[in-house]
């Protein structure tokens, strides 16, 4: 036991513009020990590791602002000495052919294929991680965890859902948070569309592809069969086709929509969550707060998750969303702040 708490677990660093690829990336490595630590942006990324060491970073290609491609070369270009040995993997869900010469010339050291496979996963960090570092999995006799029965849902194929997320409950919460996510995701889609249809220019195609892009990366790994519909958008975006994305979006939103509206009764934001307690609520604020002390980030998105599973009650909820920006921008005052007032409220 001693000799196995000497080992130097790795360390990575995952940059995606959706939350909901980030929880599921944890949720997979959350048998391993490594360190996982996650971003929303290209900027973000930029900004953590010029302060801190990580063994390995995955780099979202698309995404809005600074994409993959554009972070990589600012992080060569400002922090060659940091990044001259750090293996920068691509993710991405497109479907091009010679996908690993494309990104190898860009300067990745390889790419993985988005939805997202442990198996995948697993080879690229054990290819990548340095050697004097060590993947380590947290031991586990259990049999197979037996799947849980899922509702039938027209427009799912549970099947396909199963190959991107074997283990049942990383499936469920990543159900949950794409009801969590859909209105966002229509209403950006929807702005998206709008702007391009007004005035097409590579700028406004070039949004509205990303947007498509996320989206259809989403719903195959949740087994959607409107998957196919987003691929179609995002390939007339590519090809420049308006007439195609006018038609056409409309009714792939509103699809989208009635699919989260199918799947919020089974797994919305208060179905399969834990009822609040408010002594189990009130610790988990104070651990929070002295992870956010301490800079330690896995521990205090760890505390948010659990956090977040409780079925909080107004006014805490609103509160504690509103804590959930700073908390991913590693604001720590203001996160601090937003922890000094759920104590208080708890406590009146």
């Amino acid at each position: 036991m001693e000799h196995e708490e000497k080992k130097a677990y790795g360390r990575i660093l995952v940059v995606d513009d959706l939350k909901i690829n980030l929880d599921v990336v944890k949720r997979l490595l959350q048998k391993t020990k490594l360190q996982v630590e996650t971003v929303l942006s290209g900027q973000e990324a930029i900004d953590r590791i010029r302060t801190q060491d990580f063994d390995m970073v995955f780099m979202d290609h698309m995404m809005p602002d600074l994409d993959g491609i554009e972070t990589l070369h600012r992080l060569k270009q400002e922090m060659p000495e940091r990044t001259e040995h750090l293996p920068i993997i691509a993710l991405t869900a497109n479907t091009e052919p010679d996908l690993r010469k494309f990104y190898t010339a860009e300067g990745f050291a390889d790419y993985m294929a988005k939805p997202f496979v442990l198996a995948q996963f697993l080879e690229l960090i054990q290819r990548f991680l340095p050697e004097e570092k060590v993947l380590g999995t947290e031991t586990d006799d259990e049999a197979e965890k037996e799947n849980l029965p899922l509702p039938q849902v027209q427009g799912i194929d549970w099947q396909a859902a199963h190959m991107y997320l074997p283990d049942p409950e990383v499936l469920r919460s990543t159900l949950e948070e794409f009801v969590r996510e859909a209105q966002e995701q229509v209403d950006d889609t929807r702005n998206a569309c709008a702007q391009l249809v007004e005035s097409p220019s590579p700028e406004t195609f070039g949004n509205y592809r990303i947007r498509v892009h996320s989206m259809k990366s989403t719903l195959r790994m949740i087994g959607a069969k409107i998957s196919e519909v987003a691929a179609r958008l995002e390939e007339a975006a590519k090809n420049q086709r308006t007439r195609i994305i006018a038609e056409e979006t409309p009714a792939f939103l509103e699809k989208y929509a009635l699919l989260a509206e199918s799947l919020r009764s089974r797994f919305g934001q208060s179905a399969g969550k834990n009822v609040y307690d408010r002594d189990v609520f009130l610790e988990g604020i104070r651990n929070a707060e002295s992870a956010m002390r301490e800079f330690d980030v896995n521990r205090l998105q760890d505390e948010m998750e659990a956090l977040a599973r409780m079925d909080l009650p107004e006014p805490y909820g609103a509160v504690f969303e509103a804590m959930k920006e700073p908390v991913r921008n590693l604001e720590s005052e203001d996160v601090l702040a937003f922890c000094r007032v759920l104590l208080y409220m708890c406590r009146s």
